[in-house]
């Protein structure tokens, strides 16, 4: 029999941790894959990369470079099979509430390494753990186990299973497994998920698998008198560069540009930052109101093999000039290669050089009256 104390003092580690914990981002990286029969061979379909920021006991995420980091709902960025909470939400609803209900197991071997076990159970109505297929989701109750080990009382190993998933979801299961470490953030150190693998199988027996990388963790200041004493936890936006004077743009216009960052499926990922540089002005009225030169910014939005095909995409969302700067993100951006095709590839791997000649067709958005919507 263990020491009676040992679940109790595993839980106080696991808050203490919890408490300590500074305001930090990392850059989140999952590899999407796709089993489209149990008995099917496992194809991978994209690469994701996120900023993912733990900040006042929450989890906020936003694309690499952009100098934000202030979306709450992950599915508001990433679309498909995607998950969240390995941060903050699961282990606080386990280990800090009272209502996870705990089974010691014993000792074990984990990556060669001494552990304990217990199993564990979390009621729906203590939950917070999400499910979310298509525009359906819903709370679930879970079960699972946990490592720790014996002589440090650190985290090892967490595994997560849905329990009553409700049919409308038309998922068979969920299965969530976090791999915990230490990493050194701001001279300490603290133990953080490094990596999780995401299993999700839906009604029909098609298996959707993430994993997940964690990586360059650190504490977030930007610029050395950010502080996070009165930072609002809604949002988390690094310091802002210097005001630009903002430049109108006409309704609907093209713009041939050529790409200025290289992109290749085996090494790039949606979420990734991409620029281009326009390579003709755009005129209204005989008038040059977009120069030459001018550079547009943005990441992909898209990099996704299905089958023999290759789909990719680009949002662009930001035009600077000199001198002058236009926000896209309100406008909806569609890009086309040369010949105005879709980006649409039947090849085993995707590269677009440095310089590739894409157009970018902008319009402004209408509301339901047809009228554009000018922000």
């Amino acid at each position: 029999m263990p020491d009676v104390s040992l679940l109790g003092k595993i839980k106080s580690k696991v808050a203490e941790n919890l408490r300590r914990l500074p305001n930090y981002t990392c850059t989140q990286t999952i590899v999407r894959s796709l089993r489209r029969k149990p008995a099917a061979r496992l194809q991978r379909l994209d690469t994701v990369r996120l900023e993912i920021a733990y900040v006042g006991g929450k989890e906020l995420y936003g694309w690499p470079g952009s100098g934000k980091i202030d979306q709450s709902q992950i599915t508001k960025l990433v679309g498909g099979t995607i998950g969240n909470g390995d941060f903050a939400v699961l282990p606080s609803s386990i280990f800090l509430g009272e209502s996870a209900q705990f089974e010691y197991r014993g000792e074990s071997s984990l990556d060669g390494k001494r552990a304990v076990r217990f199993d564990y159970t979390v009621p729906r109505l203590a939950s917070g753990y999400q499910l979310q297929s298509g525009a359906a989701a819903a709370i679930v109750g879970y079960h699972g186990s946990f490592w720790a080990d014996p002589d440090t009382l650190d985290l090892m190993q967490l595994e997560v299973s849905a329990d009553d998933i409700p049919h409308g979801l038309k998922l068979a299961s969920a299965v969530d497994r976090i791999e915990y470490d230490r990493v050194s953030i701001a001279g300490s150190r603290f133990l953080l998920p490094r990596g999780a693998e995401l299993d999700i199988t839906d009604s029909v027996g098609t298996e959707s698998q993430n994993r997940l990388r964690l990586q360059s963790c650190h504490e977030f200041v930007g610029e050395s008198a950010l502080t996070f004493q009165d930072l609002p936890i809604e949002s988390f936006v690094a310091p802002s560069k210097p005001s630009l004077a903002k430049v109108d743009l006409p309704d609907d216009f093209n713009m041939e540009v050529g790409l200025d960052t290289p992109i290749d499926s085996a090494s790039s990922a949606v979420g990734d930052a991409v620029q281009a540089t326009l390579r003709q002005s755009v005129r209204d009225e005989g008038d040059a109101v977009i120069p030459k030169g001018a550079r547009v910014s943005g990441h992909i939005a898209r990099l996704e093999k299905r089958g023999s095909l290759y789909y990719v995409d680009l949002a662009f969302d930001s035009l600077d000039l000199t001198p002058g700067h236009a926000d896209l993100s309100q406008r909806e951006n569609d890009v086309t290669d040369k010949t105005l095709e879709p980006l649409i590839f039947r090849l085993e791997n995707v590269k677009l050089a440095r310089g590739t000649r894409l157009i970018v067709r902008s319009r402004l958005l209408k509301s339901e009256d047809h009228d554009p919507i000018r922000r």
